[in-house]
């Protein structure tokens, strides 16, 4: 599974939605995310991907869409795996 699946995944689990419910063009916002839950999509992100969030990434607001989040935590992969 792609890291867009399973971060659509992770936000479906934490917002109680149906996965298909979560498409990447939408913003956090309009899922009703909000920093509360933002906050448990970095946790379980950290978690699965074995990441690590910087402190200036913890606001909701630094990503206009899901599909911006995706993004960032895929260059911190590759960051990672080099």
């Amino acid at each position: 599974m792609g890291t867009g699946k399973k971060i659509c995944r992770i936000i479906a689990d934490i917002t109680k939605r149906d996965v298909k419910e979560i498409d990447v063009k939408l913003s956090f916002e309009v899922l009703e995310v909000d920093s509360m839950l933002f906050i448990q999509v970095l946790v379980a992100c950290e978690v699965e991907f074995e990441i690590e969030f910087g402190d200036d990434m913890l606001y909701i607001e630094r990503f206009s869409s899901i599909e911006a989040f995706i993004e960032y935590v895929d260059e911190i992969i590759n960051k990672i795996s080099g």
